[in-house]
């Protein structure tokens, strides 16, 4: 048998080597965390150094007095990591086939108003470095818009954004002026 004293001294040694292995592993786990980590973000900064966007997408109401035509302002927005950069984009009304896929993957009955209803400076929009929106107006012709305005569907005006040298933010890429004609009395 052991004595009492070899006893306490194999106990003192195994709890010294249990506290020293724990803190070996202890050790070797914050040098192991601290050296493999890497989120891997600068991968990705790069396709989104400028993004650019309706600053009012969706559906966007204007009223429009009865005879009187109308000027609307949509406003394209530049953001992103790289301010300071160039940037363009092309603007225009939807074509009849992108709607439909618009009306039926959003489950809405749009209808695209005639071209004599309204008139815009659409096509090609450059961004300069300093610049951080640019307007492209629109006009709304009121005599037409009446003419046409019916009730089996929601005629709208629907613009969207595409060929951008940057990154266009998918979400806010289209922009549909509901007009409606209001008659002061």
């Amino acid at each position: 048998m052991l004595s009492v004293k070899k006893k306490e001294y194999l106990t003192i040694t195994m709890n010294f080597m249990k506290r020293n292995i724990l803190l070996m592993t202890l050790a070797a786990g914050l040098i192991l965390t601290t050296t493999s980590c890497e989120d891997g973000k600068d991968e990705y900064l790069s396709d989104f150094s400028t993004i650019m966007y309706f600053r009012n997408s969706g559906e966007l109401p204007v009223d429009i007095k009865s005879g009187i035509d109308t000027e609307y302002d949509l406003i394209i927005n530049k953001s992103g990591s790289q301010l300071g950069s160039t940037a363009s984009l092309d603007v225009d009304v939807m074509s009849e086939e992108s709607l439909a896929v618009y009306n039926e993957a959003n489950g809405v009955n749009y209808k695209i108003l005639p071209k004599e209803c309204y008139s815009f400076e659409g096509g090609k929009v450059e961004f300069s470095s300093s610049e951080l929106y640019k307007k492209v107006k629109v006009l709304l012709k009121a005599g037409p818009i009446e003419e046409n305005l019916g009730n089996e569907a929601t005629y709208v005006i629907p613009f969207e954004l595409y060929n951008g040298t940057d990154s266009i933010n998918s979400k806010k890429s289209n922009a549909f002026i509901i007009p409606s004609v209001v008659t002061e009395y």
